[in-house]
């Protein structure tokens, strides 16, 4: 590679840098460097602007002082980002949408002023510049979204048949109410915790919520009435039976919140002090607070259908009055039990649901509208109890296998909480024989066979072999990997360093100055990188630069004691010491 290569290649990478690092990220968008090697004379600019101007990434789409408007939403689509329904950005996107019709009118291009341009945008400019500098949650969405949409396909092709081996017994006690043909039905919704947002399938059909309603309302009632008494009148362990199953613990109290007991129980405590309509439409509207954006629906026919096939819960009912596991103050069962098929009848989209799981995800605030709608301790108690006891018999496996809170219903769904990092909404109303989404099931395990989602990958070796949604990026040439190693050892990204070496960069290979990775991290200081380097990748300890200086004589100048002593102790020499 040619040293004026090396400039330009160095030069776009550091601007792309430059662009990213006010925003504390350890690495830039590809969409970011994708724009810059598109025009270098851009990147020569961005390199020297203050670090501290709001402007500097939106000028990457400038020619001319104008913007072209389709380019620009179209980055803000490729980030994961909705701008015509995001309630963030739905009035940029208006606006800009407004401006580009009205210059079409006059038989104008795209392109917009840039004054006019950066008055619409200004107040979102937080928003829009962590999205086009790869600092959301999620910073390569398009690859991300290529490797869900292969979990999608394979987990949509098994048949449409249901189980065969389904016990007959509690297809009577618990009847699927499910339209047949709506077997083959099949959606996946992801929401990140900065909304962004994946829809695949059949995510725009309604279906009513069932017990994936549990978890809300569980979070929900423990905000109102306290931690304290949600737990003095239900337990907090698995059941080891099915849902439906009549079954208190030792302590004469429901096992859990997730079983129909239990979430009887937590319906009776939620705002007793209300009239049932009030009281519902009080649960509604706290509900689409957490949506941020559209609203649940109310499933008439699911509702009257509930109650004509109530046999169960009724004896549920008189068995938890029976033994006194209803407060005192608790309204009348029928009262109760009415309010507990409304909210079983409230139904959503996939899209509704992904949103949903991520504002659990994000520790109560919902991530379209950043309202905190669930206190942070009521969000870690629900998602202990999903994790536990959230998808009926197959609870202990789905721990053991995919290792992430859920909650399952019979209509199909499972909405599916990723810590910190998005909710996921899977509906396939064909059904296995625990009464779980069959297609939802092998999704999950296709999910976390490719990604690191799993609680306990972090733990063990297990994620070199999978990726990390938070941080990989699309595979960019060897001679611009190379750069980028060498940078990220200066930076002391060990992930980085990790990441390129695996994939086929030579952890010995110099710039057009002689200086390898192992030169910079010692330059810098970066012990942890000099660690990786050394002990993972057996970097070479005594290549020499341009300058005769080897990593030994960089952590000597520099006065990086600790490095200089773990290269001694391990043979590395100095250019004097090599030239003896």
């Amino acid at each position: 590679m040619t040293k004026s290569s090396w400039t330009k290649a160095r030069l776009i990478t550091e601007a792309a840098f430059k662009l990213s690092g006010s925003l504390r990220r350890r690495r830039p968008s590809v969409y970011l460097e994708r724009e810059l090697l598109s025009c270098p004379r851009r990147a020569s600019a961005i390199a020297s602007e203050r670090d501290d101007d709001p402007k500097r990434l939106v000028r990457i789409f400038e020619e001319g002082g104008h913007i072209d408007i389709p380019t620009f939403l179209n980055n803000l689509e490729k980030s994961g980002l909705r701008s015509s329904t995001d309630p963030r950005l739905r009035q940029v996107a208006r606006k800009l949408e407004e401006v580009v019709s009205e210059r079409a009118l006059e038989n104008a291009d795209t392109l917009v002023p840039f004054d006019v341009f950066w008055e619409i945008i200004e107040s979102e400019i937080d928003l829009v510049n962590k999205a086009l500098s790869g600092n959301l949650v999620i910073p390569d969405f398009v690859t991300f979204t290529r490797q869900i949409e292969i979990c999608f396909r394979k987990s949509q092709n098994i048949p449409d048949s249901p189980a065969p081996d389904r016990a007959t017994s509690q297809e009577q006690s618990k009847p699927v109410m499910v339209d047949s043909a709506r077997l083959g039905s099949w959606g996946v919704s992801v929401c990140s915790v900065d909304g962004q947002r994946l829809s695949l399938g059949n995510t725009r059909d309604k279906f009513a919520l069932e017990s994936c309603m549990y978890p809300i309302l569980l979070a929900l009632t423990e905000d109102e009435v306290g931690r304290d008494v949600v737990y003095r009148h239900v337990g907090r362990e698995p059941s080891g039976v099915h849902s439906h199953d009549i079954l208190l613990n030792e302590e004469g109290k429901p096992h859990n919140a997730m079983v129909d007991m239990g979430s009887i129980v937590i319906a009776s405590l939620f705002r007793p002090d209300l009239a049932i309509p009030d009281r519902f439409d009080y649960l509604v509207k706290r509900c689409n607070d957490i949506l941020g954006e559209g609203s649940l629906n109310f499933d008439l026919a699911w509702y009257l259908k509930k109650k004509e096939r109530s046999y169960k819960e009724k004896s549920i009912g008189h068995t938890l009055r029976k033994k006194n596991v209803f407060p005192e103050n608790s309204p009348p069962m029928d009262e109760v039990l009415d309010f507990y098929f409304q909210i079983q009848s409230l139904s959503m989209t996939t899209d509704e649901g992904a949103v949903l799981a991520a504002t659990l995800a994000n520790g109560g605030v919902c991530p379209l509208s950043k309202t905190s709608c669930m206190s942070p301790g009521s969000v870690r108690d629900t998602l202990s109890t999903m994790h536990s006891c959230g998808l009926q018999d197959y609870t202990g496996r789905w721990a053991f296998e995919i290792g992430l809170p859920a909650k399952s219903s019979s209509t199909g769904a499972i909405l599916i909480v990723v810590p910190s990092l998005m909710g996921i909404c899977v509906w396939g109303p064909l059904l296995d024989n625990c009464g779980n989404s069959r297609r939802g099931i092998l999704f999950a395990k296709e999910l976390t066979r490719l990604f690191a989602l799993h609680e306990y990958d972090t733990v063990s070796n297990m994620p070199q072999s999978k990726m990390n949604p938070r941080g990989f990026m699309i595979c960019d040439t060897i001679e611009t990997q190379l750069f980028k190693l060498v940078f990220a050892a200066e930076r002391g990204d060990v992930y980085l360093i990790r990441k390129y070496i695996r994939g086929g960069v030579n952890p010995d290979h110099a710039d057009f100055d002689g200086r390898t990775a192992l030169h910079l991290a010692c330059c810098g200081g970066r012990l942890s990188a000099v660690h990786v380097l050394v002990n993972e990748f057996h970097a070479f300890l005594n290549p020499v630069d341009l300058n005769d200086f080897t990593p030994l004589d960089e952590a000597i100048s520099g006065n990086h004691n600790e490095i200089r002593d773990y290269l001694q102790d391990r043979g590395a020499k100095t250019g004097t010491q090599l030239k003896q």
